[in-house]
């Protein structure tokens, strides 16, 4: 639409030029009528052709500023408006004298006064985005100037379920954002058929309860989806880009992988390296048995949180469900082992 209206400007434009030419300048060998009527085809011509060009341009240089200001987080654009609004002003103000000191040079004059406008501008909108001030407009303060960033938080984190307290003890700041395919993702493992899934499914669905319960911060359900990308991990990656938000998981491969696209990822298996661990050496905990473990005689259950806990001989107490005793905990950026003995 855009480029049909700029080719119809310059049509007309081009146009009227070649009548107005025909008119004052007109051709020693031809009439005047004749030569109206055919400067006005030549310039109606020109004009469809030379507008067609210009418009398309234009039209794709619209299409090509819209994507890029949209990645553009608000505070920054506003910042850079507010920018070239003070470089405009400034420019104005020093029209006056820049217009006395030109005044010799009679034709050169408005092509320096405009420059002088286009530099200014510039140079306020520059200036104003690379110091990203933020307008209080009800917006999150800007993160490079505050600290403070929104966060994406992933499935392994939700069905963690530590995430929760750590938000309500107020070390997370910043919206809490849950995309819509995490959740589809977390409801088809609470439906699923194999027991411990549906299991951790559903103690995900219950911490989004209490995640939507707590007061510390704005739990937000974003949305946005991406149709051309088939895993929830790649999702999770380019949200986290575009809305330039750490991204929150227990997931060791995404997280390595999110920090080669130069995202922030807080890992909370790395911050329990620094932490007292839930389980300790000699405490009693009960657990069902579900599976043999990879060394002889040993089994294997989970905590509630999914936390792997190996058992000593417990290879034929499987199905069972029995107390034990905790002989050592490992915690490492891929998770928490439990390794413990039957009471």
């Amino acid at each position: 639409m855009l480029a049909e209206v700029i080719r119809l400007l310059v049509t007309l434009a081009l146009a009227v030029s070649g009548a107005y030419l025909a008119k004052n300048y007109p051709p020693y060998y031809v009439s005047q009528n004749f030569a109206l009527i055919l400067f006005i085809i030549i310039g109606t011509g020109l004009g469809y052709v030379i507008g067609g060009v210009i418009g398309r341009s234009l039209a794709k240089l619209t299409q090509l500023v819209e994507k890029k200001a949209r990645k553009i987080p608000s505070f920054e654009l506003l910042a850079g408006i507010g920018g070239l609004v003070l470089g405009l002003i400034v420019a104005s103000l020093i029209t006056k004298p820049v217009d006395a000191v030109l005044k010799p040079l009679g034709l050169a004059k408005p092509y320096i006064i405009t420059i002088v406008y286009f530099v200014l501008g510039y140079l306020g909108f520059t200036l104003f985005v690379k110091r990203q001030f933020s307008f209080d407009l009800g917006t999150s303060p800007n993160s490079a100037s505050t600290g403070v960033t929104d966060n994406i938080l992933d499935t392994s984190v939700i069905i963690d379920g530590r995430i929760a307290d750590v938000i309500e003890a107020g070390f997370i700041q910043g919206k809490v954002i849950i995309p819509r395919f995490v959740l589809a993702e977390l409801q088809t493992i609470a439906d699923s058929a194999d027991d411990l899934r549906r299991s951790r499914g559903r103690r995900g669905l219950d911490v989004l309860q209490q995640l939507r319960k707590q007061t510390k911060a704005k739990v937000e359900l974003l949305d946005q989806d991406f149709p051309a990308l088939n895993q929830v991990d790649d999702k999770l990656i380019e949200v986290s880009k575009e809305k330039r938000a750490n991204l929150i998981t227990n997931d060791y491969n995404l997280g390595k992988i999110a920090m080669l696209d130069g995202i922030s990822v807080l890992n909370l298996n790395d911050l329990a390296k620094t932490l007292k661990p839930v389980v300790l050496a000699g405490e009693h905990i009960v657990i069902t048995i579900i599976k043999e473990g990879k060394e002889k005689e040993q089994g294997v259950g989970y905590l509630d949180d999914g936390t792997m806990v190996v058992i000593e001989n417990g290879k034929k107490h499987i199905g069972e469900t029995v107390e034990v005793v905790v002989n050592s905990v490992l915690q490492t950026s891929a998770g928490k082992l439990v390794f413990t003995i039957i009471k």
